[in-house]
């Protein structure tokens, strides 16, 4: 796992506990972090992601010697106003409660933010809007009416862009276009933040995936959701024992207009 500055790791069964060496920075009321339909709505900039069935737009670019992150589509299994949490409480956040029964997934990584001086990107806060399948490949209900937010998390991280978070690794399943499932992935929206947690950029959604998954590329039902980006995949590793998994996943926004 990448070194984490500012928090102590502890392992005590299924659960990873943090103890924070730095301040913990509040959410102001009536800010659009607290508003979760102000913060996730899509802000002038790069498109989110292609209509389904038309490949998401190219927009990862190079920058220096990175690569901006690649942008891809939505889906239908969105829902706004999951649960918020905040890096720098006694736990790390869940995103979907894990289980010894089930494939646990670690996550880590630093969110940047391209400007003149750092094409490589600079730290920056930003609020992860996640969400995944459970399990057996099914999402949680979608209607704005449930309150149902099983393996769904909106997270903020550190003033230094850090942020890392336990699931579940998300269960397979098909769309019925063709033979075969869609590459196992985990959604996000990436919105960066001032340290008042102003929105001060476009919203980024795109997917995670992991390495050596056979129906990544190629094979994945969606073939326009960029499966095989080398900014969208994660080497995860074994970890505690061999149904633990952990990974880093670092995100580069574009710079700003």
């Amino acid at each position: 796992m990448a070194a984490f500055s500012f928090y102590f790791i502890l392992f005590f069964g299924s659960s990873f506990v943090f103890q924070q060496t730095s301040s913990q920075v509040s959410v102001a009321s009536g800010n659009p972090v607290s508003n979760c339909r102000a913060a996730t709505s899509r802000a002038p900039g790069p498109p989110p992601g292609g209509r389904p069935g038309q490949r998401s737009p190219n927009c990862s670019v190079r920058s220096g010697q990175c690569m901006t992150t690649q942008c891809v589509e939505e889906g239908p299994y969105y829902k706004a106003c999951s649960p918020l949490e905040q890096m720098g409480g006694q736990f790390l956040p869940q995103v979907c409660t894990n289980s010894a029964r089930n494939d646990r997934l670690f996550i880590n990584g630093t969110v940047r933010l391209v400007d003149a001086s750092s094409p490589c990107g600079r730290p920056v806060r930003a609020l992860l809007d996640i969400w995944h399948a459970d399990a057996v490949g099914v999402y949680s209900n979608t209607s704005p009416a449930s309150r149902d937010f099983t393996c769904r998390k909106r997270l903020i991280t550190t003033s230094a862009g850090f942020f890392a978070y336990s699931t579940i690794m998300p269960g397979r399943y098909g769309t019925g276009r063709s033979e075969g499932y869609r590459a196992t992935h985990v959604h996000v929206k990436v919105t960066p933040l001032d340290q008042n947690n102003n929105i001060i950029g476009p919203t980024l959604t795109t997917q995670q995936y992991f390495a050596h998954d056979l129906y990544a590329g190629a094979k994945d039902q969606c073939n326009e959701c960029h499966s095989e980006d080398p900014t969208l995949v994660v080497y995860p590793q074994h970890s505690y024992d061999v149904k633990t998994y952990d990974g880093t996943w670092d995100i580069l926004l574009p710079r700003m207009s």
